[in-house]
């Protein structure tokens, strides 16, 4: 039976996500490992801790290495916490979408200037 780090990166090669929160200390990999492939391979994905390990050190290097964008100690409420956290990590994913796509079409423009 597959582990849950390589579940997650099958689903992750199977199918379009936007957000994805991982724990820091799991069986196979650590959650900061873990983030670092996704980063690698699928660099939109906004990449969310849930953690009871708050070691600075460890948080600094999560976010430095992995570019996390919250980190969430445990333990967490679901409705005042984690739903609210979740939703603006949408909406983190969603203005990056849209930035990408404005410069694609700015770039485009100016090619189009410059054929002129």
């Amino acid at each position: 039976m597959p582990t849950a780090e390589k579940k997650t990166l099958e689903i992750l090669e199977h199918n379009e996500v936007h957000v994805i929160a991982t724990d820091m200390r799991m069986p196979e990999m650590s959650g900061l490992q873990l983030l670092k492939i996704v980063k690698e391979k699928y660099p939109n994905i906004v990449r969310l801790v849930l953690s009871g390990y708050t070691q600075v050190s460890t948080l600094l290097t999560a976010i430095n290495q992995g570019e996390i964008f919250k980190f969430i100690t445990k333990p967490w409420k679901l409705e005042e916490e984690f739903k609210g956290i979740i939703a603006q990590a949408i909406e983190y994913y969603n203005l990056h979408i849209e930035r990408d796509r404005l410069v694609k079409e700015l770039e485009a423009l100016k090619v189009a200037a410059a054929v002129k």
